[in-house]
């Protein structure tokens, strides 16, 4: 019976670690999440070392204006809702080199140092 345990605790543990490194950012998300539901920390965690990578300043985004825009302000709504559901950090919608729609977490803006995920 022991040796059974002990066999099936270092298949949980193996199998465990092979889930975790097929994608860690998945695991550490659902543990902060699961964090935040038992009412701890609510800051967002940054990946460590974070580096700034300086563009140079060359190149900004116009951001046109209600009047201007090309896409549907429902459809930019729909995306805003959709990523406050996905709890993510920030939302640009750009169309031809241009900001059509943005939306930040509270306590962010346009100039808070987040991790790119997906868009990089």
């Amino acid at each position: 019976m022991r040796k059974l345990f002990l066999g099936f605790l270092a298949l949980l543990v193996v199998g465990g670690s092979v889930m975790y490194w097929q994608d860690p950012w998945l695991w550490r998300r659902f543990a902060n999440n699961f964090a935040l539901v038992a009412g701890g920390d609510t800051e967002p965690q940054l990946l460590r070392p974070n580096e700034l990578i300086d563009g140079g300043g060359g190149h900004r985004f116009e951001t046109v204006g209600a009047d201007d825009r090309t896409i549907n302000p429902e459809a930019i709504q729909a995306a805003i809702e959709f990523a406050q559901r996905m709890d993510s950090f920030a939302l640009l919608i750009v169309r031809n080199g241009k900001i059509e729609g943005e939306w930040y977490v509270d306590g962010a803006d346009a100039s808070t140092l987040m991790q790119s995920q997906s868009m990089h």
